[in-house]
């Protein structure tokens, strides 16, 4: 994400978020955690279909920190 823009690294994030796959929208909710964005990745994590990912929302609302810091 250092390459992009702001614009731009949005606008990835976005399309992540969207993705049908499980990895894409695990590192989106990440990149939102870095932003500050908590609260947004949070919620978006507790509606997420994969249990795997509404796990992640849990644990990184616990410790508000992204799991691979």
């Amino acid at each position: 994400m250092d390459e992009l823009d702001s614009d731009q690294a949005r606008m990835v994030v976005d399309a992540a978020l969207r993705c049908g796959h499980r990895a894409p929208r695990k590192a989106a909710l990440e990149q939102l955690t870095k932003w500050g964005e908590h609260d947004r990745a949070q919620t978006l994590a507790a509606n997420d279909a994969d249990a795997t990912i509404r796990a992640w929302g849990r644990k990184a609302h616990a410790t508000q920190e992204s799991l691979f810091d």
